[in-house]
């Protein structure tokens, strides 16, 4: 699991069958302590992450199986947002 930042939403006009309902957001990955990669990474949502929340991701393989009732076509999913930071 990373972190990341949502930066925005990604709009498709034509997506795969497996995604209709799905939001796509943009999110920066985590860099480093506190800082944010430059470049976004799209990612599907879903559990209903909104701009700015820093939330938890994962990646490859586990991505695809982030839904329970399907299988879903993706590089990166979005299965958690962090409700507070420890110093």
């Amino acid at each position: 699991m990373k972190l990341g930042k949502v930066c925005g939403t990604v709009v498709s006009t034509v997506k795969d069958q497996a995604l209709e309902g799905l939001r796509l957001r943009l999110l920066y990955p985590a860099a480093g302590e506190g800082t944010w990669s430059a470049r976004p990474i799209v990612a599907v949502d879903t559990i209903g992450a909104r701009e700015d929340d820093i939330v938890i991701w994962i990646s490859a393989r586990e991505a695809t199986l982030a839904l329970t009732d399907r299988v879903i076509p993706t590089d990166a999913a979005i299965v958690g947002i962090v409700d507070e930071q420890s110093p």
